[in-house]
């Protein structure tokens, strides 16, 4: 009986001596754990000018589409050190928490951003040491979660107010972004002043390519992913659509089977022909409109149709380009 008695000590030291033994298992991502996809920026769009403080001064914004998203929310100021961003939390910064941005800075994306990222031969962490409002970065404004904007405050950084300089944005490998991608190689652009678009300027680019881009609203479209669905004519614009060949004297041309937007599908042709004049490259789009049509035949439903036309010759005013001999 003696001996049983004593195993009842034993046993007990045994079992605390494999709970001090056992290694205990951290719950945390590592950095060197986590794996990124790859990632490319696709297009920036011209720049645009928001007022500041009743006119005090303004922001120039330059937003950029990757090929997939970046972000799964609305994440503001990514540029700031750890503890500068976490005192956005809030009203200014409704979507991070202080956990997300400890992991951003665990995985090192903070710190991409500031340092893979320049504007005019500048990194962003150049311009963060300016000042906190003279660069910032937002991620997936207005839920567009493929989209980067990038804002410079022109009370501090010296930008023209006419939006008529000619500017130049990298982008270097390495650049870590919140959904988990990573910009494999390098990207840069330039500014061009002649017809206010951004050029890749870092493809090799021949007299016989015919590549382009197309976004609408920001939305990447290709060929097994072309269709734009809409409920509401007025939420429908041919100036949403950003046509840009890879090759900047090839010609883009767009022609429509339609004279006006009407239920059911509608088709947007897009066509690219290279430098050479002999190579060519097609894209359609289908726009499915799930609205109802109106029974009165006018009011505001030929004012639209009316609107859709003009849409139609901006978007030949802005975006088609010609080579010229």
């Amino acid at each position: 009986m003696k001996k049983s008695l004593l195993l009842y000590p034993i046993l007990a030291i045994m079992i605390v001596f494999a709970f001090i033994a056992t290694p205990k298992t951290d719950n945390r991502v590592k950095a060197d754990e986590f794996t990124y996809k790859e990632v490319d920026v696709v297009s920036i769009a011209p720049p645009t000018l928001r007022e500041v403080f009743g006119g005090q001064f303004y922001h120039v914004i330059f937003v950029v589409y990757f090929d997939a998203d970046i972000t799964y929310a609305n994440y503001k100021h990514m540029a700031r050190r750890p503890n500068r961003l976490k005192e956005t939390i809030g009203e200014a910064n409704p979507a991070i928490t202080e956990e997300a941005i400890d992991f951003f800075d665990q995985n090192g994306i903070i710190n991409s951003i500031n340092d893979c990222v320049y504007f005019n031969g500048k990194s962003i962490r150049e311009y963060q040491a300016m000042n906190v409002d003279a660069c910032m970065v937002h991620l997936g404004e207005e839920g567009v979660n493929n989209a980067m904007n990038i804002e410079f405050g022109t009370n501090i950084v010296h930008l023209s107010t006419n939006l008529d300089e000619s500017y130049e944005i990298s982008f270097k490998a390495g650049l870590k972004l919140p959904s988990g991608v990573m910009l494999e190689k390098d990207s840069d652009w330039k500014f061009m002043l002649s017809d206010r678009t951004f050029v890749r300027k870092d493809l090799s680019i021949t007299a016989a390519n015919t590549e382009f881009d197309v976004n609408y609203d920001g939305r990447v479209l290709t060929k097994t992913d072309n269709v734009i669905t809409i409920k509401n004519k007025q939420d429908y614009s041919f100036d949403k659509f950003y046509i840009k060949p890879k090759n900047i004297n090839s010609t883009i041309t767009t022609e429509t089977s339609f004279d006006k937007l009407q239920s059911g599908l509608n088709y947007v042709f897009i066509s690219c022909t290279a430098e050479d004049g002999f190579h060519k490259n097609e894209l359609q789009v289908v726009i499915d409109y799930v609205g109802e049509e109106s029974s009165s035949g006018g009011g505001c439903s030929s004012g639209i149709s009316s609107g859709f036309g003009v849409a139609g010759m901006l978007l030949a005013a802005l975006f088609i380009r010609r080579k010229t001999k």
